[in-house]
Order: structure tokens, then C-alpha cells, then sequence
């Protein structure tokens, strides 16, 4: 028996450096997964806040958590924000280069336009993202800043874009593109509802600043014409179909126009019948249409679905640069209702104003496709859903006349 000062054991065991190692190891392991499942917890409730204003909250939770997984260091919405819009440039990029490669091996019209129209809508996609991204990191989004504003019409315009290349492919393209095209509208739907929850004043997207209801954005030399008090407008370039002015078609002059400007460049169109297809592509900023009257400047065309264009391409005027005005023009589709689909105006560039002009067609004559518009004074006419898209638009003094549908 021991003797009660004798120790139990003859000696006490030094605990080796390893098992001091593993113990210290075990318990950073074991506080590493409370904090990740405490950061779980903070994430999920997160992002259920974060997808409240999404189209689909399930898929956009989704989203977030493939590309911001729980974790210690939690990412900031805005961070989340770029990551999402980086992600979408790369597919974007993707996608427009096996675009091209489709549409070379194609023989077949129909499927090369759909894509020839899907390569487009990737450009403007992408020029859109690229401002996003640097107008995120140019300001504090929490704030209701016009700019907040800017980027949420933006990120808006980028949905539309895509569903628009989806919904004109058919065919091998379609099949070949649809899943990475699905999974670019859940980027582009998920980033629009992050920002929402970013910015939540950015949803009010027309505010009225000004009597009569303008909307923000109106700059003031443009508000100026619209209420009639700017006086005769001064035409850069003169276009007449008797050879009187400087080019005798629209196309010829919006082609000389110049890119990226940012002042007011106007092209006056003589009174007359042009018929033609106009495209302002997305670097003709800041340009003017301006004819002499709604009924005496007519713009016309037939193009349809039917007869095998795209409604991207049936359409007559199409503009795409930011900034374009139109005014005292009229904008015809003549396509017999049997033809189905005919676009007569086609308007997917940003602050873009109608004033005093006429949209005809018998069947989606008026594409708002896109971004932020402003109708004034304007006479809209068709037959069936003559006015479609998916921009905001503000339709001030306008006109709507049902043109009476017609049995085939």
C-alpha cells in the first residue's frame, strides 16, 4: 500500500507534442464547423432576404449559394454582385463564340438569322454588364443616386436580351444553346434580384422631378422639345428621296453617323415615302430622327414572320443606340394580317423619347423591348397586342387605335 505522501504513480506523464497538436487540432476543427454552421444559418437567412424580390426565389437561392457557399468569410451582396456579373460576361463571351460557329455551318436562313440576332443581343448584353460593373464600383448603390437607377434598368434590359436570343433560335442552335441560355437568364434574374435587395429605391424607376410627370432620366435639353419649347431643331444632316439633301435614304445617314457621341446629332428627313429597313446599332448614341409630320415622313416596310424573319428582323426601324429620339415620323409595317408578326419600331436603347410620331402595324407594331422610353403624343395603332416588351416606358397624351381584326 502507499504511504500517503507517496504519489499514486511514481511519476506524472508528460503529454507529447503530438497530442497537444491533435488536441489543439480537433478543437479548431470543432470550431470551425460551429462557425460554418452558424455562418450557414446567417447565409441561408441572408439569402432568403436577398432573393425576396427575385421571379423565382428557389432558383435564385440556388444561385447564391453555388457561387457564394457558406463560409467564415462571408461575402458583402455587392461582391456577390460582381462575382454574378463576371460570371455572366464569361458566358455571354461563351455563348456568342459557339453562336458563330453555328451559324457558319448552317445552311438554313431562318437559323442563321435567330443566331445572327443571338450574337447581337450577346453584344449588348455584354456592353451593359461591363457598365454595370463599373457604376457598382464607382458608388455607394445603398444610396438613391440616379446612377442605382441606371443599373437596375440595365440589369433588366440584360433579362430581356436573353430571353430575346433564346426565343429566336430554333433548330440545332436552339438545342445546342438552350441549357447554357437557361442558366444565363437564372445569372442575369438572380443579379437583378441581389441589386434589388441592395438598393431597394432603385425599383422606383420613374420619379417625378418635373410638372407633367417626366420621368427622371428626361434630360433637360430633351424635355425642352417635348413640351414644344426648344424652337426649329437644327439638322446635322439632311436626307430627301429627290436627292436634294445629303443622302436619299435613312440607312445611308444613321451609317455616317458618329459612334459613342454624346452630343445631339440630328438627321432631318424630307417629307416622303422610305421605304426601307433602318437599324441604329448600339454606338449610334444620341441620335435624332426628325421628320416633317407624322403623316407627311413615312418609314415602311413588310417584313414578317410569316415569310420567314425573325420578329427581331421583321421589324422596320430598329434602334439600339442609348439616347435616340424620334419625332414627326411615321413608322409603318404593312404586312397583310395573314403574315402574322410584323414589328413597325423596334426601341431597345436606354432613354430613348418618341415625340409626335405614328407606330402602324397590324400585329406587334410597337416592340418596347427594352430599358427606359418616353412616348409622347404618339398614335399607335393594330390589331392584335400592337404594343409589347418589356421596358419602362412612360406613354404621356398618346393615342391607341384598334385597327378591327381580319379572318384569313
Amino acid at each position: 500500500m502507499a504511504k500517503i505522501d507517496q504519489p499514486l504513480l511514481s511519476s506524472l506523464r508528460r503529454t507529447s507534442p503530438s497530442s497537444k497538436t491533435l488536441f489543439i487540432t480537433l478543437s479548431s476543427i470543432t470550431l470551425l464547423l460551429l462557425l460554418a454552421l452558424l455562418s450557414h444559418h446567417v447565409n441561408t437567412e441572408n439569402q432568403h432576404q436577398v432573393c425576396k424580390h427575385a421571379f423565382d426565389p428557389s432558383s435564385c437561392q440556388a444561385i447564391i449559394s453555388k457561387h457564394s457557399p457558406a463560409g467564415i468569410f462571408r461575402r458583402t451582396d455587392a461582391d456577390l454582385l460582381q462575382i454574378l456579373i463576371q460570371k455572366s460576361m464569361f458566358n455571354i463571351d461563351d455563348i456568342a463564340i459557339k453562336a458563330a460557329g453555328l451559324y457558319k455551318q448552317s445552311n438554313e436562313s431562318n437559323q442563321r438569322a435567330g443566331l445572327e440576332n443571338c450574337i447581337e443581343m450577346m453584344d449588348l448584353s455584354h456592353g451593359r454588364l461591363h457598365d454595370c460593373a463599373s457604376a457598382i464600383n464607382s458608388i455607394r448603390i445603398q444610396s438613391t443616386t440616379p446612377v442605382a437607377e441606371d443599373v437596375y434598368a440595365w440589369l433588366a434590359g440584360v433579362v430581356t436580351n436573353h430571353v430575346t436570343c433564346l426565343d429566336g433560335l430554333n433548330g440545332v442552335a436552339k438545342s445546342t444553346l438552350v441549357v447554357q441560355l437557361n442558366t444565363l437568364i437564372g445569372l442575369a434574374m438572380t443579379s437583378l434580384a441581389v441589386f434589388s435587395s441592395i438598393s431597394p429605391s432603385s425599383l422606383a424607376q420613374v420619379r417625378p422631378q418635373r410638372a407633367g410627370d417626366f420621368p427622371s432620366w428626361l434630360r433637360a435639353e430633351d424635355y425642352m422639345v417635348v413640351r414644344g419649347l426648344h424652337g426649329k431643331i437644327k439638322a446635322d444632316v439632311v436626307v430627301a428621296k429627290d436627292g436634294s439633301g445629303n443622302y436619299m435614304t435613312i440607312q445611308e445617314a444613321v451609317a455616317m453617323a458618329p459612334e459613342n457621341g454624346e452630343a445631339r446629332y440630328v438627321i432631318y428627313v424630307k417629307k416622303g415615302r422610305y421605304e426601307e429597313k433602318v437599324v441604329m446599332g448600339r454606338k449610334k448614341k444620341n441620335v435624332v430622327i426628325v421628320g416633317d409630320g407624322m403623316d407627311s415622313t413615312i418609314v415602311t416596310g413588310s417584313l414578317n414572320v410569316a415569310d420567314g424573319s425573325t420578329l427581331f428582323d421583321s421589324a422596320t426601324f430598329v434602334a439600339l443606340g442609348d439616347g435616340f429620339m424620334a419625332q414627326d415620323i411615321w413608322f409603318q409595317n404593312v404586312a397583310e394580317s395573314k403574315k402574322g408578326q410584323a414589328v413597325a419600331l423596334l426601341v431597345a436603347a436606354d432613354r430613348s423619347v418618341i415625340n409626335r410620331c405614328r407606330i402602324d402595324g397590324y400585329h406587334n407594331a410597337l416592340w418596347a423591348h427594352s430599358l427606359r422610353h418616353l412616348y409622347r403624343d404618339c398614335t399607335i395603332s393594330g390589331a392584335i397586342n400592337f404594343m409589347f416588351g418589356d421596358a419602362i416606358s412612360v406613354l404621356q397624351d398618346c393615342k391607341f387605335i384598334r385597327q378591327k381584326a381580319m379572318c384569313n
